[in-house]
């Protein structure tokens, strides 16, 4: 049973660990921040309007919601995206991720 529990922790941190180098750090009782999901070196026009989708986990064992990029464009009315960004929340057994877009 040890083994077990060792094994899992192993895992687990190693699990984290490995989010971390493709994300920006998030934290297991309180995160806050939003991120680029599209990134244009020489030039991002941002666009007059704006639309957002958003995704509810909840415990970590149950997600519901459409975040995607289509889904933030149709509800703001937006035929051309130009750029998008995405917010996370998460403060211990609740994360909310909102995927914003932006366009004309």
């Amino acid at each position: 049973m040890k083994k077990f529990f060792i094994l899992s922790a192993f895992l687990i941190l190693t699990a984290c660990g490995t989010t971390a180098l493709f994300s920006p750090p998030q934290a297991l009782l309180f995160s806050n921040f939003e991120a680029p999901l599209s990134i244009e070196f020489d030039k991002t026009e941002i666009g007059p309007k704006e639309g957002r989708a958003n995704t509810y986990s909840f415990l970590g064992l149950i997600t519901v919601g459409d975040a995607s990029i289509q889904e933030a464009a149709k509800n703001g009315h937006i035929t051309y995206v130009n750029h998008a960004d995405y917010e996370h929340f998460n403060l211990l057994v609740f994360q909310k991720t909102t995927v914003i877009v932006y366009g004309d």
